[in-house]
């Protein structure tokens, strides 16, 4: 694995998809798919996947959707079933039965070939970002404040979660599961590391 394959993979997890295109017993392709406010993260997203898999300019279609997101769309055979055969799915959302999708982040790669900051850098600049706000408590006499900070990664998927948080800690910073959904950075300490 290298950085533009991680780079990218953190990016699909995140605010992308890759799933079978076609209907019915026609599924025959992959569609790769890619939405975010950020048109420097599309374009990111369209430079990897033009590196990763020596397609052309003019295979990917770029656009907006009805929502007001920039957006980028290539449909692969060959390169949906390399990146299924090598990372399974990509989903994150329970299906509609309730059930979990059976993901899982390739953690000893990422790790073995020294690209977890580029996997978690893309990653968190799709579902990441800093909370600030002050916190108030009543006491007795008046009221207590103070200021409370912290950097996230939002993710819905439980054992991505831990598995975001075994990443972090390879690199030497302590992060926890928040309990909302959310892969939190509390303290100054780490979150200094993380920047």
């Amino acid at each position: 694995m290298n950085k533009t394959t991680a780079i990218l993979i953190g990016l699909i997890f995140t605010d992308g998809c890759l799933s079978p295109k076609g209907k019915g017993d026609k599924k025959n392709s992959w569609r790769f798919y890619f939405s975010n406010k950020s048109q420097q993260l599309v374009s990111i997203f369209k430079d990897s996947i033009m590196q990763e898999f020596a397609l052309p300019e003019d295979r990917i279609r770029l656009g907006m959707t009805s929502d007001g997101l920039y957006r980028a769309i290539v449909d692969s055979k060959e390169a949906g079933q390399i990146f299924t055969e090598r990372f399974g799915t990509f989903r994150t959302l329970r299906y509609k039965n309730g059930r979990l999708p059976k993901t899982h982040l390739p953690i000893e790669e990422l790790i073995q070939h020294n690209v977890v900051k580029e996997f978690l850098q893309s990653a968190f600049s799709c579902d990441g970002g800093v909370s600030l706000y002050v916190a108030r408590r009543k006491t007795k006499s008046d009221e207590a404040k103070w200021l409370i900070r912290g950097v996230y990664l939002a993710c819905a998927h439980p054992k991505l979660r831990k598995e975001y948080i075994i990443l972090l800690k390879s690199l030497g910073i302590k992060a926890c599961d928040a309990g909302d959904g959310k892969v939190k950075i509390r303290d100054r300490k780490n979150m200094e590391k993380f920047y």
